[in-house]
């Protein structure tokens, strides 16, 4: 395992995120936003839960945290689901240069890898959760010769593992151990 680092930003209206990254791809990352008064009034009602996650994923998470890290991510796939008995948004996303490693191009300047993250995202207490596991990069696996490639084969590489058909939620059991990791305060 690579050096770990982590990144903990908190703001005083209600946002926060706290990410885990190493120099072997490794990301794992923690994004929160306190639910408005109003709104959590309304969150019991299964339509509008639903209604919140995805309205939440789409108008803020993917306009605010994820263009930060890409600029342009775009989501793969999506859909309403339960997790670890809750009801959550489950989905996929793509984040070209988005990656935590970076290669040289012929002329020596450094570029990002593209990246895919697995996303859920749910409601604990008067928070909304988005929980993130990088599934791009696996370098124990697949060795460091991964990271030689070029941007452009990294996203004909990406493309072409993106179509897993009713299997894109693969990835869950990574989402549920990170899950499973983390002691929510109430």
């Amino acid at each position: 395992m690579g050096l770990i680092h982590i990144e903990d930003r908190y703001d005083n209206s209600g946002f926060g995120a706290v990410s885990f990254h190493d120099d072997l791809a490794s990301y794992h990352s923690i994004n929160y936003m306190r639910i408005a008064p109003d709104i959590l009034a309304k969150v019991g009602d299964p339509p509008y839960r639903d209604q919140l996650l995805s309205d939440w994923f789409h108008n803020f998470a993917m306009k605010s945290w994820f263009r930060a890290a890409s600029p342009d991510p775009r989501i793969l796939h999506e859909k309403s689901t339960r997790f670890e008995n809750i009801d959550a948004l489950l989905a996929e996303v793509e984040l070209p240069g988005g990656s935590t490693i970076s290669v040289l191009d012929k002329s020596g300047r450094p570029i990002r890898l593209d990246a895919r993250r697995a996303v859920v995202i749910f409601r604990h207490g008067n928070y909304v959760y988005m929980l993130t596991v990088d599934i791009t990069h696996n370098l124990s696996e697949q060795g460091m010769q991964k990271i030689q490639d070029s941007r452009k084969q990294q996203r004909t590489e990406t493309s072409s593992n993106q179509n897993f058909g009713e299997d894109w939620t693969r990835f869950s059991d990574r989402l549920k151990d990170f899950y499973s990791s983390i002691t929510f305060a109430d």
